[in-house]
Protein backbone atom coordinates (compact mmCIF):
# COMPACT_ATOMS: atom_id res chain seq x y z
CA UNK A 1 0.00 0.00 0.00
CA UNK A 2 1.28 3.84 -0.78
CA UNK A 3 1.93 6.49 1.79
CA UNK A 4 -0.69 8.67 2.62
CA UNK A 5 -0.08 12.67 2.48
CA UNK A 6 -0.92 14.47 5.65
CA UNK A 7 -0.82 17.78 6.80
CA UNK A 8 0.80 19.23 10.46
CA UNK A 9 0.53 22.92 10.46
CA UNK A 10 1.01 24.62 6.80
CA UNK A 11 3.36 21.96 5.75
CA UNK A 12 3.10 18.20 4.08
CA UNK A 13 4.37 14.99 4.33
CA UNK A 14 3.29 11.52 4.25
CA UNK A 15 2.42 8.83 6.69
CA UNK A 16 2.08 4.93 6.00
CA UNK A 17 -0.93 2.38 6.44
CA UNK A 18 -0.08 2.63 10.27
CA UNK A 19 0.27 6.12 10.49
CA UNK A 20 3.86 5.94 10.92
CA UNK A 21 6.22 8.93 9.43
CA UNK A 22 7.54 8.15 6.67
CA UNK A 23 8.58 11.93 5.47
CA UNK A 24 8.02 14.47 7.89
CA UNK A 25 6.16 17.57 6.88
CA UNK A 26 8.40 19.86 5.27
CA UNK A 27 6.61 20.66 2.14
CA UNK A 28 4.52 23.48 0.65
CA UNK A 29 1.73 20.81 -1.21
CA UNK A 30 1.96 17.31 -2.70
CA UNK A 31 0.39 15.29 -4.75
CA UNK A 32 -0.80 11.66 -3.86
CA UNK A 33 1.71 8.54 -4.79
CA UNK A 34 0.42 7.84 -8.71
CA UNK A 35 0.48 4.03 -9.81
CA UNK A 36 4.20 3.98 -10.08
CA UNK A 37 4.69 4.91 -6.46
CA UNK A 38 5.96 8.55 -7.22
CA UNK A 39 4.57 11.64 -5.97
CA UNK A 40 5.31 14.89 -6.61
CA UNK A 41 6.87 17.72 -3.45
CA UNK A 42 6.38 21.33 -3.87
CA UNK A 43 8.85 23.61 -1.86
CA UNK A 44 9.14 27.32 -2.21
CA UNK A 45 6.96 26.95 -5.08
CA UNK A 46 8.95 24.60 -7.09
CA UNK A 47 8.10 20.99 -7.72
CA UNK A 48 10.43 17.77 -7.28
CA UNK A 49 9.44 14.20 -6.97
CA UNK A 50 9.72 11.37 -4.04
CA UNK A 51 9.46 7.59 -4.29
CA UNK A 52 7.14 5.78 -1.46
CA UNK A 53 10.04 5.03 0.65
CA UNK A 54 10.73 8.81 1.12
CA UNK A 55 13.76 9.42 -0.99
CA UNK A 56 14.00 12.48 -3.01
CA UNK A 57 14.38 11.70 -6.83
CA UNK A 58 14.47 15.09 -7.87
CA UNK A 59 15.16 18.09 -5.57
CA UNK A 60 12.07 20.70 -6.00
CA UNK A 61 13.25 22.69 -9.79
CA UNK A 62 10.00 22.66 -12.02
CA UNK A 63 7.03 25.27 -12.21
CA UNK A 64 3.97 24.16 -13.16
CA UNK A 65 1.50 26.69 -14.52
CA UNK A 66 -1.42 24.15 -14.48
CA UNK A 67 -2.42 21.21 -12.43
CA UNK A 68 -0.26 19.07 -10.58
CA UNK A 69 2.44 17.30 -11.72
CA UNK A 70 3.14 13.49 -12.82
CA UNK A 71 6.45 11.83 -12.24
CA UNK A 72 7.41 8.51 -13.07
CA UNK A 73 10.91 8.40 -11.52
CA UNK A 74 13.39 11.74 -12.54
CA UNK A 75 10.99 11.91 -15.62
CA UNK A 76 8.30 14.75 -15.66
CA UNK A 77 5.28 13.97 -17.52
CA UNK A 78 4.67 17.34 -20.41
CA UNK A 79 1.97 17.74 -22.84
CA UNK A 80 3.23 20.36 -25.63
CA UNK A 81 2.71 20.99 -28.98
CA UNK A 82 -0.42 19.19 -30.14
CA UNK A 83 -1.28 17.94 -26.51
CA UNK A 84 1.11 14.97 -26.60
CA UNK A 85 2.36 13.75 -23.85
CA UNK A 86 6.19 13.16 -23.34
CA UNK A 87 8.37 12.52 -20.26
CA UNK A 88 10.95 14.91 -19.96
CA UNK A 89 14.14 14.73 -17.25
Amino acid sequence: RKPNSYKSGNLYGFVDKNNKIIVEPQYDFVTEFNEFGYAGIMKNGKWGCINSSGEILVNPKYTIEIGLPEFIGEYLLVYEGYGQPYYYK
